[in-house]
């Protein structure tokens, strides 16, 4: 077992309470460019801006019961990897 594992009861052990789990892999915290800045720094062409609108239609739509598709909202998320995505 590994330090942050539980014990058979569900409990961690009195050596392990003192452990953080948490943000073990943040190296740095920066703060979001406003959606205004990004959007002069990079704009976008009518495609992307007609997709966008299709997409927000059919959302509006879905939660409207107006679509019997099921809407599925994830998040939150970040892309680490542009070429991944």
């Amino acid at each position: 077992r590994g330090p942050r594992c539980m014990n058979d009861v569900g409990m961690y052990s009195e050596e392990d309470k003192d452990i953080s789990i948490d943000d073990l892999r943040i190296k740095a915290i920066r703060p979001l460019m406003p959606s205004a800045c990004l959007i002069d720094e990079v704009p976008g062409d009518a495609a992307i801006y007609d997709g966008i609108c299709a997409a927000r239609s059919a959302v509006s739509r879905a939660v409207r019961g107006e679509d019997d598709r099921l809407l599925v909202v994830v998040g939150p998320a970040a892309v680490h990897d542009p070429a991944a995505t």
